[in-house]
């Protein structure tokens, strides 16, 4: 399991919560996924799991699980919003 906190256009992937919710600079922050002109879908070809959504970038892809299917509808809007490369 982990934490995803999405700022501006990059991704970060916390192990746990409290370091995502900390607005001081960690010391091992984590290398974040840019989401820039990305694609972000529901994942189709992961059967066996549920509310699987793919994540796109120019050179990797990241699949995520979430809670539910309205978290992951919530998750592939707000990348969407932010993904945009002629806004900032």
């Amino acid at each position: 399991q982990i934490y995803a906190v999405l700022r501006g256009h990059c991704l970060y992937l916390y192990k746990d919560k409290r370091d995502g919710q900390t607005n001081s600079q960690i010391e091992e922050e984590p290398l974040p996924i840019s989401i820039k002109a990305c694609l972000i879908d529901i994942s189709y070809s992961d059967t066996k799991r549920k509310n699987v959504l793919r994540l796109t970038t120019s050179d990797c892809e990241y699949l995520f699980q979430a809670e539910d299917r309205e978290e992951m509808l919530s998750w592939i809007r707000v990348i969407q919003e932010n993904s945009n490369l002629d806004e900032e």
